[in-house]
């Protein structure tokens, strides 16, 4: 029967799961950046599209003046 030993680390590999750590800490705020632009990019379409909706009617107003 073989007899298994536990998997040896070297600083290199410490040093490469830190990276890797702060990269994957990195990823998550640039991901939470983008959600919080995305609500505000809604947020500006929906106050666009009331301003373009406001203008319709007055130029429906000023239409029906004419």
């Amino acid at each position: 029967m073989a007899t298994q030993t536990a998997p040896s680390y070297s600083p290199a590999d410490s040093h490469t799961m830190e990276a890797t750590d702060r990269i994957l800490q990195e990823i998550t705020a640039v991901g939470r950046h983008l959600e919080a632009m995305d609500s505000k990019i809604s947020d500006l379409t929906m106050a666009s599209t009331s301003i373009l909706a406001d203008i319709a009617g007055f130029q429906e107003t000023v239409n029906y003046m004419d």
